[in-house]
Order: C-alpha cells, then sequence, then structure tokens
C-alpha cells in the first residue's frame, strides 16, 4: 500500500468515525433531522424505505428524528417496538 493510499484510507475511516459518533448536543440532533428534509434523491419505490434507530439516543430525541423522517417518507417502516 502507498503512503497516499494509506493517508487516503486513514481520513476515510476518521470520517466513517466521526460519523458514527452519537450527536452530543442538540445542534447536531437538530441538523440530523434537517438533513433529512434536505435529502435530494428520489426513490424507485418510496414503500420500500426504512430506518433503524440507536438505543442510546433519548426517546424523545428518537421520536423528533422518526417523525421528520415520516413527513419525508410516509411509508416507511420501523423496527418493531415491543421487545424494548
Amino acid at each position: 500500500m502507498t503512503r497516499a493510499n494509506r493517508r487516503e484510507l486513514e481520513r476515510k475511516l476518521e470520517q466513517a468515525r466521526r460519523l458514527a459518533m452519537e450527536p452530543t448536543d442538540p445542534l447536531t440532533r437538530e441538523r440530523l433531522a434537517q438533513l433529512i428534509e434536505e435529502l435530494e434523491f428520489q426513490l424507485r419505490d418510496p414503500r420500500k424505505v426504512a430506518y433503524v434507530s440507536q438505543t442510546t439516543l433519548s426517546v424523545d430525541e428518537t421520536r423528533a428524528i422518526i417523525n421528520r423522517l415520516r413527513e419525508r417518507f410516509p411509508g416507511i417502516v420501523g423496527p418493531r417496538t415491543d421487545d424494548i
């Protein structure tokens, strides 16, 4: 592996780590909800959309994000809640 390839791989890994981190401030959580509204792609079949959520987020935070998802994608399907 060349140095350039290694640096690129390390850069991508750092981006993935940042994306995977739990948001810790309200601005970041609000930004997540805002990003949902800014999505600019068309789905081939809007009935085939699903989401999962982190259990580390509060119920209220998760609910707000899921509500935005449901507004944007009315047919969205989520995980079962009877086993939580």
